[in-house]
């Protein structure tokens, strides 16, 4: 059969670099609502495209931190990953609880199989003239062309591109280094390898990621002592069952005082309470304007707030499932595990033990600990000033984009298109998630990303110039150039 298709050297590409949650949403809306020819070039260094790190895991104890009902892939299709739990209930049955409903925290695993599931469907039922193309490489460079971008990859391949999103997830930097034979990094595959049963383990951190090792080690039967430590000992607090909070703050009467809008917070939580409410339904009352609260504030108060509240913030705004909960709670009350505040003054290797000295915090005396190993759990990085990250280096150096003078990320026009050195908007580059915090702050959470993935795929394809691509007749590209799955 012979059809009318494009020549592929004019088809217009957008490279997306990152493959995970934030990427492929990207990707499936490219893939779903482009009109015109359009080539989509998916790059994931590490190939778990659709996982990324989060839903990479392959602990049945890692729960999202969100009720299914609120984790939908796409904002105006609530029910829709319900519907794909229901469908595929027979072979996730061994992953799955026995009932699924709206509150059930499902395991991070089957999150990921979820948008790797919707990602297929995107690619198997878009238009003839929309290509996706998965790369499993690394993207360390993009020069700048008379024409768009070129992106240069590890292993020598380069191509160009019209448009590109960074979709590089919570840490540039790589999880999976070790730091020495005795300290591991909690996102390392490493972290927990040849560990006994009975050893002493020293977590360094106290949030989500502090979290995610201790259910790990639940579920291997861990007998050893567990010491987790930060700067405050703060630990993420439990979701429960709340009623919905009438709306008590808006953006026009917030103060620009952090000291003050925390006061009048912990005053509403007060007056709530009072009222049969608990404090998270005053706290999920904020969602819908985070973002512009953050926004609103001035740089002095946005710092003052990065100096001494994220820590209380974060444990009452990103909260863990109720059952995972438990399992911290109970650990606690028998004492094997510990949370602690205070900070580390050194570490001494003895032998097959590594001596720690830990200064509590408001205490001037230090005291030692002895553990088997140590695993450092201080979560995703931030500042882009600090790592060391290929391709970031590379667009800095270049001037196309300009590092968060508060160490969030990189600095964008608070939709996405990132500000090159100058402060102007890019034509050319697009990000979403963790490098937008400093223009965002909540910008990591599934509902705020699946809306960001929507708007910017939407926005990218206003923007993409329709190039002038002439029609020729010859067998339908499907033969000439397959899909990759």
């Amino acid at each position: 059969m012979i059809n009318n298709v494009v020549s592929i050297s004019n088809i217009p590409t957008v490279a997306i670099i990152g493959g995970g949650f934030s990427g492929s949403l990207i990707a499936t809306h490219l893939l779903r609502n482009a009109t015109q020819p359009l080539k989509i070039k998916l790059i994931d260094r590490n190939g778990e495209f659709g996982k990324g790190i989060a839903y990479s895991t392959k602990e049945n104890t890692d729960l999202l931190n969100v009720p299914a009902g609120k984790m939908s892939a796409f904002p105006d299709d609530a029910d829709h990953l319900l519907r794909w739990l229901e469908s595929n209930s027979t072979t996730l049955q061994s992953l799955l609880p026995s009932r699924i409903s709206h509150r059930t925290f499902i395991p991070r695993q089957v999150y990921g199989l979820y948008i790797q599931s919707v990602l297929t469907e995107a690619q198997n039922s878009c238009t003839n003239h929309v290509y996706l193309e998965k790369l499993n490489h690394e993207a360390i460079s993009i020069e700048k062309t008379n024409q768009g971008v070129l992106i240069s990859l590890d292993n020598n391949q380069h191509f160009p591109a019209d448009k590109v999103i960074l979709a590089i997830g919570n840490s540039p930097s790589n999880p999976s280094q070790s730091h020495n034979n005795y300290s591991y990094n909690a996102w390392s595959s490493s972290a927990l390898d040849n560990i006994d049963s009975n050893a002493d383990i020293l977590l360094v951190g106290t949030g989500l990621t502090m979290v995610d090792i201790v259910t790990s080690l639940h579920s291997r039967n861990h007998q050893g002592k567990i010491y987790a430590l930060s700067r405050r000992g703060l630990s993420p607090q439990s979701h429960k069952k709340t009623t919905p909070y009438p709306l008590f703050l808006t953006v026009e009467n917030a103060p620009l005082n952090i000291l003050k809008l925390f006061k009048l917070i912990r005053h509403e939580v007060r007056k709530g309470h009072a009222l049969g409410y608990n404090w998270r339904s005053i706290i999920d009352s904020l969602r819908p304007i985070t973002q512009q609260l953050w926004q609103k504030l001035p740089k002095t108060e946005q710092k003052r707030f990065l100096r001494h509240l994220t820590p209380y913030w974060d444990i009452h705004r990103h909260r863990i499932a109720p059952n995972v909960g438990e399992i911290i709670h109970a650990k606690l009350k028998s004492g094997q595990l510990t949370i602690n505040a205070g900070r580390i003054k050194s570490y001494q290797v003895q032998e097959d033990k590594t001596k720690v000295i830990i200064r509590p915090r408001y205490q001037k005396q230090n005291t030692v600990i002895l553990v088997d190993r140590v695993i450092h759990c201080q979560g995703i990085a931030n500042d882009y000033r600090s790592i060391s990250h290929p391709l970031i280096t590379n667009l800095q150096v270049q001037g196309l984009i300009r590092l968060n003078s508060l160490g969030l990320g990189i600095d964008t026009d608070g939709k996405g298109r990132i500000l090159n050195g100058n402060g102007k908007i890019s034509g050319l580059l697009y990000t979403i998630g963790t490098p937008c915090r400093g223009d965002l702050w909540e910008t990591t959470a599934v509902p705020e990303l699946r809306k960001q993935a929507q708007t910017l795929a939407e926005n990218i394809l206003a923007d993409l110039e329709v190039q002038k691509i002439e029609l020729v007749t010859t067998p339908s590209l499907r033969n000439v150039l397959p899909k990759i799955a």
